[in-house]
């Protein structure tokens, strides 16, 4: 287990929890989604590192 914190603007974070709540997962699983395909260049949390902090272990 290892402990994961990002940054995400306010709206992030809401839409994120929607998206959960929709498919009826939990965030942590969408995060853990986003950074498998983070770490094979698909998508770039580079741009959220600005804003809000958000701890989440996986």
């Amino acid at each position: 287990m290892c402990s994961i914190t990002f940054r995400a603007p306010e709206s992030e974070k809401e839409t994120l929890e929607a998206i959960a709540a929709k498919y009826r997962v939990p965030s942590s699983y969408i995060l853990r989604t986003l950074l498998k395909a983070q770490t094979r260049g698909l998508v770039s949390f580079r741009d959220y590192m600005e804003t809000t902090e958000e701890t989440a272990s996986v």
